[in-house]
């Protein structure tokens, strides 16, 4: 009965979110934390960027995410999707260790290749950071050959990256096109984002600043 409460109500969190009804889905948060607290304060962790005022620094957003996954993590310490997204706050705070650590949970708690391929495409990011490239690549090839790899809409940012680092223009447009066809793709198959509906508009934009013809 619970987790059929928990699915009605993220429904309609999911379809407020799309339409930019930020003010509401917080408001059916509250009702999602009384019968899944970690789902909750997950997805208000996910949120709160939307929420916050201008004034907000991005420390300060970054920082508040971090809180809410840690919330979320007291009743679930074992959900992947939110070790991943505490990974991802703390790397915006260039918390390097903090975030490998977080990624590394998120791999040891996933139960499945998609779930370990993201939390492997996430690291991949640190050893960028670290230049460790020669370990990037053989990450990011080995998912690229799975059976489960991530969208190219979501695993073309972290080759992007790489491409970056190593100075090859010609592989960053290769990977940028291919994001771009993808999130067309998606977006016409009508499959719901998780975000406003413009969502993969922005993301196509994004990934056209990386082509230089």
């Amino acid at each position: 009965m619970r987790r059929d409460t928990y699915g009605r109500l993220f429904h309609l969190y999911r379809s407020q979110v799309q339409k930019g009804s930020f003010r509401e889905a917080k408001k059916t948060l509250l009702r999602i934390k009384e019968v899944n607290p970690a789902k909750g304060w997950y997805h208000q962790g996910l949120l709160y960027p939307r929420l916050a005022t201008k004034r907000a620094s991005r420390r300060d957003v970054f920082s508040k995410q971090v809180g809410y996954f840690k919330k979320s993590l007291s009743y679930n310490e074992k959900d992947p999707s939110t070790w991943r997204a505490l990974g991802n706050a703390y790397f915006q705070l260039k918390k390097y260790n903090l975030a490998e650590n977080a990624y590394r949970q998120s791999l040891k708690f996933s139960r499945s290749e998609l779930y370990r391929n993201d939390a492997l495409r996430f690291i991949a990011d640190i050893l960028i950071m670290r230049g460790e490239l020669k370990k990037v690549l053989a990450i990011l090839n080995k998912i690229l050959r799975s059976k489960h790899r991530p969208p190219y809409i979501q695993l073309a940012s972290h080759f992007v990256s790489y491409y970056q680092k190593v100075g090859d223009q010609e592989m960053i447009n290769y990977w940028a096109k291919k994001a771009i066809l993808s999130a067309k793709i998606i977006e016409k198959s009508g499959k719901p984002a998780y975000g406003p509906r413009d969502i993969y508009q922005r993301i196509i934009r994004d990934f056209e600043g990386f082509i230089k013809e």
